[in-house]
């Protein structure tokens, strides 16, 4: 959720090259940093850690397809693409 405000500005203003590498490398650097982040601080509450990342990817696909639809440049909604293939 909290990659709805960064992630779709800072990847439609780099060229190509450079965004590719963004989506390549960083966006996947994140997600794992989130999920070992979960699983270290709450061991014994997989139930709870599990829902909680699961209700965020759901958040972050249809806020990822809504900013997708809202798009008037290809390298926006190509952004929130990407947003979309992290939930």
């Amino acid at each position: 959720l909290l990659l709805l405000f960064w992630l779709p500005g800072s990847y439609s203003v780099p060229p190509t090259a450079i965004a590719a590498l963004f989506a390549a490398l960083l966006t996947k650097v994140g997600i794992y940093a989130l999920v070992s982040t979960f699983t270290l601080l709450f061991p014994n509450n997989t139930e709870v850690t599990h829902m909680a990342l699961g209700i965020m990817a759901g958040v972050t696909i249809i806020a990822g397809y809504i900013g997708a639809l809202s798009g008037r440049d290809v390298s926006t909604i190509a952004s929130y693409n990407v947003l979309t293939g992290v939930g």
